[in-house]
């Protein structure tokens, strides 16, 4: 898998576990990835990096991930975002596909499904940007 340096990739979960081991995987995987443990974290990240993904917990203690990413977005425009969940709900599903993120995954995440998952996400984010230029 090439990967290029515009393909930052900011991971926030409040389980350090799943924070450490997705920032193995996907740096294994090619990808420059920065982890966050908290809403506030995540936000004093993306005012400091550009990223282009967001892969969110959907539970966190102080804010959940749709409202981490409608506030995420609105410091970057152009980033793209899923959202992990122990437990998707009809009403949670739609409420993340209507903030603009791109799907919801179940936990445990099957990670054979996540590559082609962060690429499809990764072209539409190269495609938008080479658009609006």
């Amino acid at each position: 898998m090439v990967v290029g340096t515009r393909d930052r990739i900011l991971f926030v979960d409040d389980d350090r576990s799943s924070r450490w081991l997705m920032k193995q995987l996907l740096g294994r995987w090619g990808y420059s990835v920065d982890v966050a443990g908290s809403s506030q974290e995540a936000l004093e990240l993306i005012e400091e990096r550009d990223f282009v993904l967001a892969i969110m917990d959907f539970a966190m203690p102080e804010t959940d991930g749709v409202e981490l990413f409608r506030r995420l977005r609105e410091l970057r425009p152009r980033l793209r975002g899923i959202c992990l969940t122990g437990y998707a709900t009809p009403a949670m599903r739609q409420a993340v596909l209507e903030e603009g993120l791109e799907l919801v995954l179940e936990k445990p995440v099957v990670l054979e499904e996540l590559a082609p998952i962060l690429q499809h996400a990764l072209w539409q984010s190269a495609t938008q940007h080479a658009a609006v230029q």
